[in-house]
This record gives structure tokens, C-alpha cells and sequence, in this order.
């Protein structure tokens, strides 16, 4: 991004069992393009589920940086 800033989506995503059944999903005016394309991260593609830690590393090891230069926001209090 113009700021340095990499953005990505990380979701669970049971039941879903393709990008494309998942992207569909999404209202026709979602900015896609803003987030870097390997940090939009689905659990029916990884294996694992937030919140499990297996995720966050994956999600850290997408962005090659040191896992101290990320931030995950969450709307659930479990993650």
C-alpha cells in the first residue's frame, strides 16, 4: 500500500469449500484489490480455524515479517 502497509482478511470459513463460493459472497462493491492477495487467508484452505494458533502463524508466515510488526483485529473477543 502508498503507507507500507500490507492488509490482509483472515476468516473462518467451514462449510465453504472453494475461493471462488466464498468470494461470491461478498457484496459487489467489496475493495477486494485493497488487500495484498496471499494475506486473504480462508480456514476451509489452511485446515485450521481461528482461534487457533496454527492460523495466526500462518497468517504471520504469509507476510514475512517478525510476527511483532502485525495486528490482528477481531470483532470476537475469542480470537
Amino acid at each position: 500500500s502508498q503507507l507500507g502497509y500490507l492488509l490482509g482478511i483472515a476468516s473462518n470459513t467451514a462449510g465453504l469449500t472453494t475461493r471462488q463460493e466464498i468470494l461470491a459472497l461478498l457484496p459487489t462493491d467489496f475493495p477486494l484489490s485493497r488487500f495484498t492477495p496471499n494475506l486473504v487467508l480462508f480456514s476451509s484452505e489452511i485446515g485450521v480455524a481461528k482461534p487457533e494458533l496454527a492460523f495466526f502463524r500462518r497468517a504471520v508466515a504469509q507476510t514475512q515479517l517478525d510476527a511483532q510488526k502485525s495486528l490482528f483485529i477481531s470483532d470476537d473477543a475469542l480470537d
